[in-house]
């Protein structure tokens, strides 16, 4: 869903940095040059989408292994002055824009079918820090809907309002569809003549060239007084358009936009009859309702984007770069918290708690010689554990028969004993088993890259050195691994790794597929499928390269100097 991300004044990355997400993006670079920058935006901005949290250290999705340290510490210079802006590109042709609004209207002015011509959306925010409050504030927040400019919101300096700061009125999404497309492309001609109108007066009172926050407000009115007929010059814009219940400028997920919009003139009275006749509003309550459906609809195009945004962010599973064993009495109650994850602990909370099929497919993975080939199985069994001083386990360890037990009771105590789940590891070459705390460390690093690749995930999978302590052909199955979970789940994958093994095994599969068709084995891949970036420091700033890939798996960018001739240096 997410496809892109655009990241400015984050940490090492200065000048605003782009990544396209393929559904594989490795990415490369030597140590510290900002590789995990990248996977640690995502964390920071479901810290502000989700909690409002703009001066996040430790953050929810991140758990031990992400720590920012605050606005002070991740503002790029640590420049005050800066703001930290982000931006993401979302897929939408298979995610409807949420609804709003909490009844059904009487009459509708508004196509209904607006929020179904959004396919792509891009949502950007930015956060800023306010010396009045001492602390960083979202100061906009602003959406793109299939490639063109949409709405923004804004909060000036120390708070004092959060207004509708864009808003293209003129935007494609918004026209209407039919045979009054001509007349209703004449009306919006007629709009923007007066937009060109404020605009020029606004210039020469010397305010910035952005389109003024009291715009807004003007357009609305306009767009109001075609939809009802009344005549614009009863309409006046009124200076801003504020937006009740906002700290800063980041909406309120699931709530409707409150603008303060004064009520027209013109509808407040007049002859009813010829009103209706013309198919205007009859009352002003008809035109507070036809505000509200404005709003909702407003807030539909400009707040649904973020909101399926979060949703995306949310269900980003990210695995770090150390991960944890299971201690030896390793029981689960965690499954779905994202922190265990991060240190991997939640991979073996999934062997236990998913299905029989869900742990099969991670043993093969583990186990045969033509995928992983680490010589490890996975299964799990099922048992029953009795108290020392149980009357059961007493008479048994005394050799006497059941004589002062009935077998009916008997049964029953037995039920009442709850089943336990054990998973167990077996070396496949000597037989011997073996529980999770006992497995060696390239086990132990291993199996949750295996189980977070496969585990169903609808949104980004984030691992960092997925091939940490294993050798170099296991390093090559996981090419394959990656590509396989592509094409079960359709999760994006975005590998931050140092591992030519692992990339060369890509490689191979675009050219597999190339030569032999995309049904010859089940780790087909294209060249659209993998994204390869190679990010490095300049002059003391990160900065991203897209290494392009033809149909055939050759790289038709060079790879930097220095990066990967390790082996060409050692050989000649």
């Amino acid at each position: 869903m997410i496809t892109a991300i655009e990241i400015e004044n984050f940490k090492g990355i200065g000048p605003r940095q782009r990544i396209e997400l393929a559904p594989i993006t490795l990415l490369f670079g030597a140590n510290s040059s900002g590789k995990s920058t990248f996977i640690h935006a995502l964390h920071y901005a479901l810290e502000v989408l989700q909690r409002h949290n703009c001066d996040a250290e430790r953050t929810a999705s991140g758990g031990e292994f992400i720590d920012l340290g605050g606005f002070r510490s991740f503002v790029h210079g640590r420049d005050l002055q800066r703001r930290v802006s982000m931006r993401f590109e979302i897929d939408l042709r298979e995610h409807s824009l949420p609804t709003y609004g909490e009844h059904e209207p009487d009459f509708s002015i508004f196509d209904e079918g607006y929020a179904d011509r959004v396919e792509r959306a891009a949502v950007e925010f930015q956060v800023a820090w306010d010396h009045q409050s001492q602390t960083p504030i979202v100061s906009r927040y602003a959406v793109e809907l299939n490639g063109e400019r949409f709405a923004a919101l804004e909060t000036d300096a120390g708070r004092r309002a959060t207004v509708l700061a864009e808003l293209n009125w003129n935007h494609p999404v918004l026209r209407e569809e039919g045979d009054d497309q001509a007349a209703g492309d004449q009306e919006l001609q007629d709009l923007h003549s007066k937009v060109v109108v404020l605009h020029e007066e606004a210039a020469k009172r010397g305010l910035r060239k952005d389109p003024p926050p009291h715009l807004a407000s003007g357009i609305l009115h306009s767009l109001m007084s075609k939809a009802f007929g009344v005549d614009d010059a009863d309409v006046q814009p009124t200076p801003g358009w504020g937006l009740a219940g906002l700290n800063d400028a980041l909406p309120t997920w699931g709530t409707v936009l409150e603008p303060a919009l004064p009520p027209s003139s013109s509808t407040a009275g007049g002859d009813s009859a010829s009103n209706a006749e013309a198919g205007q509003p009859r009352s002003q309550s008809e035109m507070t309702e036809a505000a509200e459906q404005f709003a909702a609809l407003l807030t539909q195009l400009l707040i649904g984007p973020g909101e399926r945004l979060t949703q995306a962010l949310a269900s980003t599973r990210y695995l770090g770069p150390l991960r944890e064993k299971p201690i030896r009495s390793h029981d689960t109650h965690h499954v779905g918290d994202a922190r265990r994850w991060a240190s991997g602990l939640a991979a073996w909370d999934a062997l236990f708690q998913r299905d029989a099929a869900f742990l099969t497919l991670v043993s093969e993975w583990l186990s045969r010689s033509d995928r992983l080939g680490a010589g490890v199985s996975v299964t799990s069994s099922e048992y029953r554990e009795i108290a020392v001083d149980d009357p059961i386990l007493v008479q048994l360890s005394g050799g006497h028969a059941f004589d002062d037990l009935d077998l009916n009771d008997l049964r029953d105590r037995l039920r009442r004993i709850p089943i336990r789940r054990r998973i167990v590891l077996i070396d496949e070459a000597t037989g011997v088993q073996y529980q999770p705390f006992d497995v060696g460390e390239g086990i132990s690093q291993l199996l949750p890259v295996v189980a977070a690749l496969l585990d169903p995930t609808p949104g980004v999978i984030a691992i960092e050195q997925p091939e940490l302590h294993v050798h170099p052909a296991i390093q090559v199955g996981l090419g394959d691994l990656i590509a396989f979970g592509m094409g079960v789940h359709g999760a994006t994958r975005v590998i931050e790794t140092h591992s030519e093994h692992l990339l060369l095994r890509l490689l191979r599969r675009i050219r597999d597929t190339e030569d032999n068709g995309p049904d010859q084995h089940e780790h087909a891949l294209s060249s659209d499928d993998v994204a390869v970036w190679y990010i490095e420091a300049v002059d003391g700033a990160t900065r991203a390269t897209r290494l392009r890939l033809d149909a055939s798996g050759e790289f038709v960018d060079r790879w930097p100097k220095g990066f990967f001739e390790e082996r060409a240096q050692e050989l000649f």
